[in-house]
């Protein structure tokens, strides 16, 4: 499950805003961790990586930290996914996004 902040209204380009956030949160929250234990931290990495041309994730990030009116919804991996793809024109380097697996770490 994936805590996701919704904008209001709930607009295409509110919902692009919700991705973003959601990606830099997750990604700032666990970006010293192992790739390897926790799958979709290398998965977002790659969206966050095709989706800055500068390739600077974390300023990239840092610029994106939207604190404006927002509700938090829970969803699920399957739905953050079309989410991803509705909002961002497809999947990350033309193929479809990899099943998001998090491991326990031991």
């Amino acid at each position: 499950m994936f805590e996701v902040k919704v904008f209001s209204p709930e607009t295409k380009e509110n919902e692009l805003l919700s991705v973003i956030n959601t990606v830099c949160s997750y990604w700032t929250n666990n970006k010293g961790k192992n790739e390897d234990e926790l799958a979709v931290l290398k998965t977002f990495r790659i969206m966050l990586l095709h989706l800055d041309e500068n390739k600077e994730i974390d300023n990239f990030c840092a610029k994106l930290n939207c604190t404006d009116s927002y509700m938090v919804r829970h969803i699920n991996t399957t739905t953050f996914r079309a989410m991803y793809k509705n909002s961002c024109g497809g999947s990350v380097s033309g193929t479809d996004i990899q099943p998001f697996i998090i491991r326990p770490s031991s």
